[in-house]
């Protein structure tokens, strides 16, 4: 039994100066596709009520930035309590604005924080492959506070935007907190942060990002902000799904079938005739198997042995292993059927299901593999 290996990403960072400089970038399926109905889910509502915080730190790390940012709040500092879930087994998380409503950040459980001003991309510079950065992020996960905050490509709209969830909305003079996270509004906008390591951003609607809409700063003093790199375009196999190895399509649906629906451990996925199906585990760790590579023996990794489940964890190009237990989509089926001409993702990674065969990849790293019943060909 082989076990799957986490992903090991590898981020370049350009540094972008706050104020004053130019900004640098950032064989086939044999079988008729099974109908599905999607089920919407109810949307729930804030309940948080944010307060004047007590005794605040008297000068905040960047002007107009709220006063103790950067620093841990007061114990009578109340709690964001307006808390979602996307129903794909990822983390819960906390989505909350200020009065205008133009700035706003996701707050999730694992430790990440997103931060976005709706009016931000409108002069915002672009990525390699023509996506405007304009989302930032800061967390103590893989890059970590030494690396600054780093401005993202983000493809959709955050979920603070109309029509999306209903936030937390944090008025000036206000403060809550969620988690190791902190957020207070003032009179020019809305500042969050990370209290266990000071480091934050400070948003101001209506700004540009070369006017300004961001200030990054940790603790007592402001920091320079960094732009995170977009995968290396990889060279896509032969009948591959045309947009593998860039960022998750915006049509992505989640992925909802888990072995245990409690506690949504596993995320399981099959393509219409069932000999393909994957599994994504709650530790971000991910795989791919083909069965009939078993029975055609089209992999030999030994005298019994045959190679046919495929690492998408896997640093760079996933490998292809055998594997002696029954991965959950075998064991523990049913699972999400991905019609033919679907595309779904779980975290990091999405897959499309096509008639040719299913194309799945990791959207951090930009690598994955293209699977039917004729081969496996990574990329």
């Amino acid at each position: 039994m082989r076990k799957l290996r986490k992903a090991a990403i590898g981020l370049a960072s350009l540094t972008l100066l706050l104020s004053g400089c130019g900004l640098t970038g950032s064989g086939p399926e044999k079988a008729t596709p099974t109908p599905e109905t999607a089920k919407p889910k109810p949307s729930p509502t804030a309940s948080a009520q944010p307060q004047q915080v007590a005794d605040p730190k008297p000068n905040p790390p960047v002007p107009g930035a709220f006063p103790g940012a950067g620093t841990k709040l007061g114990p009578d500092t109340p709690s964001i309590t307006a808390l979602y879930s996307d129903g794909s087994g990822g983390p819960e998380y906390a989505v909350v604005t200020d009065a205008s409503g133009r700035v706003g950040c996701l707050l999730s459980a694992d430790g990440k924080a997103n931060c976005g001003s709706l009016d931000a991309a409108k002069n915002a510079p672009q990525a390699p492959d023509g996506e405007h950065l304009w989302w930032l992020k800061f967390d103590d996960t893989g890059d970590g506070p030494t690396s600054g905050v780093l401005l993202t490509i983000n493809p959709s709209q955050p979920e603070f935007a109309p029509g999306q969830r209903t936030p937390t909305v944090i008025k000036p003079g206000e403060s809550g907190t969620y988690r190791n996270f902190a957020c207070g509004a003032g009179d020019e906008g809305l500042s969050c942060w990370d209290q266990s390591t000071g480091m934050g951003v400070f948003m101001r609607p209506g700004l540009g990002v070369l006017d300004g809409a961001y200030r990054a700063f940790r603790a007592d003093k402001p920091i320079a902000l960094t732009q995170q790199a977009a995968p290396s375009p990889v060279a896509l196999p032969a009948g591959a799904y045309p947009g593998a190895g860039g960022p998750i399509p915006a049509n992505a649906k989640p992925i909802t079938a888990f072995t245990d629906a409690q506690s949504k451990g596993t995320a399981i996925l099959v393509t219409p005739s069932g000999n393909i199906g994957c599994d994504f585990y709650a530790d971000g760790q991910a795989g791919c198997g083909v069965q009939s590579f078993i029975t055609d023996n089209l992999y030999p990794a030994g005298p019994e042995d045959a190679a046919w489940w495929v690492d998408l964890s896997e640093a760079g190009v996933p490998g292809i292993f055998p594997k002696g237990d029954a991965p959950a989509f075998i064991a523990e089926a049913p699972g999400k059927v991905a019609p033919y001409g679907s595309v779904y993702r779980h975290g990091d990674y999405a897959c499309a299901s096509e008639k040719n065969g299913l194309t799945c990849w990791n959207a951090k790293t930009g690598h994955g593999a293209f699977m039917n019943r004729s081969g496996y060909y990574p990329f």
